[in-house]
């Protein structure tokens, strides 16, 4: 039994770390609505009602007309944004 528990506990730690890892090297997706623009910082609420504040520039790949108050889907590095559109 105690075998038993072990492996459960071992195996899901190993998945846990394997899923932190793999969001960590790569994008994340947020969707939500843009509810404001300061300067370089965008600031989304998720649909969970979270709000992230973002940074775009010049390297940010841009798709829509994206304004306050539009459905968004961005894809996120750190805080970096890497692609933003507006969500149809």
């Amino acid at each position: 039994m105690k075998r038993s528990v072990l492996a459960i506990v071992m195996a899901s730690a190993m998945t846990m770390g394997s899923a932190l890892a793999d969001e960590s090297a790569g994008k994340t997706e947020i969707k939500g609505e843009l509810i404001s623009i300061d300067g370089a910082t965008y600031l989304i609420k998720d649909m969970s009602g979270v709000e992230h504040a973002l940074h775009v520039d010049d390297t940010t790949k841009k798709e829509g007309e994206i304004t306050v108050g539009a459905q968004v889907e961005a894809y996120v590095s750190g805080t970096h944004v890497t692609e933003l559109s507006v969500e149809e």
